[in-house]
């Protein structure tokens, strides 16, 4: 029975601090930039925890700018969110 407590509360602990922190170019906001082109992006909106499609207009954007959802979830994201 003990042990079973144990292992609840260390399953608790990992949900509740995580061993890895998300990457600080997760933080930034989502950058369309000053060019005028039209590219479907994806950035981490951290706020909601989710990979946010944004149109992206081809410079000065920032890191936080991934090509597919894919890219921005293995880099950002939890396996939680749904492709």
């Amino acid at each position: 029975m003990k042990i079973n407590v144990i292992l609840c509360l260390a399953f608790l602990a990992c949900l509740l601090y995580p061993s890895e922190a998300i990457p600080e170019i997760c933080n930034l906001p989502a950058k369309p930039g000053m060019c005028k082109g039209f590219f479907p992006r994806y950035h981490w909106d951290p706020e909601t925890n989710r990979c946010e499609k944004f149109i992206y207009g081809g410079c000065s954007g920032n890191k936080n700018n991934f090509d597919t959802i894919t890219e921005c979830i293995v880099a950002c994201g939890s396996e939680n969110q749904i492709l």
